[in-house]
């Protein structure tokens, strides 16, 4: 497949989604990178992102090729198929804070644009020949994001069946994006006076039991491996990471945990 191929594939799929789209750096055949950003100024835009998510499964399988989503996991791979890098943006919000400006800048000016309008990367880039830097973020907010970019890798991998992680590995990634959201979050209920009791993992969920007993449930997925939960399959480890969003999303007041007590149980 070639990057006119791989363009007529991912403009057949999710040409009817909300987002801009580019072939970008590397143009070899046997590894092309694929640059698609949700066009959503919103934090995070959750039914839009499952819906890109269902879309990939479809375009991943009728291109025969590997997908990686970090560069690092390319030695992972079958390395003797094509390998397509996928960059994979919720929303402009963590395009910002998951990328580099001068990255930005490159995609702007050398991106073969082939889906949505690149004029949303514009100020980034002029900013960025200006030399101008003013951090967008609030410190909640860029956590929050960082965070989510482990989900956003994780969700990448469920929805096209890869081979990059197995169970343990998912949940492993799930007890750390609970853990250091909710912790991020309860910092914030603290006065600046207080201290931060809750550094650890086993004083995280004590403090859950003594003050949050509505996020018990996911101190159990913290205290435990996922051999102890009967009836994990991939799927509903994918609606654990899609929850994680909705938590970063609704916080802690707005965040209904009745999806995850069904798959942990009670």
């Amino acid at each position: 497949m070639d990057s006119i191929q791989l363009k007529e594939l991912a403009i057949k799929h999710f040409s009817q989604l909300n987002v801009t789209s580019a072939i970008i750096g590397s143009r070899f055949n046997n590894d092309l990178d694929i640059f698609i950003l949700n066009n959503c100024e919103s934090i995070i835009n959750i039914d839009e992102t499952i819906s890109f998510l269902n879309k990939l499964h479809i375009f991943h399988s009728e291109t025969s090729c590997e997908l990686k989503a970090k560069h690092e996991h390319k030695n992972w791979l079958n390395k003797k198929k094509q390998i397509i890098h996928l960059l994979f943006y919720p929303t402009f919000a963590h395009l910002l804070c998951w990328e580099l400006p001068s990255y930005i800048a490159c995609v702007y000016q050398r991106g073969e644009f082939f889906l949505g309008d690149k004029t949303i990367l514009r100020r980034t880039y002029e900013d960025y020949r200006s030399r101008h830097f003013d951090p967008m973020f609030d410190i909640l907010t860029y956590q929050l994001l960082t965070y989510m970019d482990v989900t956003i890798t994780n969700l990448v991998y469920l929805s096209i069946n890869s081979n990059i992680y197995n169970i343990k590995a998912y949940w492993e990634n799930l007890q750390y994006i609970y853990r250091y959201t909710l912790r991020e979050l309860f910092v914030c209920e603290l006065k600046k006076e207080d201290d931060i009791k809750f550094w650890e993992k086993y004083e995280l969920i004590q403090y859950i039991y003594d003050f949050f007993p509505k996020f018990t449930t996911i101190a159990r997925l913290l205290n435990n491996d996922v051999s102890r939960f009967e009836g994990i399959t991939k799927n509903k480890i994918k609606t654990l990471f899609i929850e994680h969003l909705r938590l970063c999303k609704r916080k802690l007041s707005g965040f209904d945990t009745s999806t995850i007590n069904q798959i942990i149980g009670e």
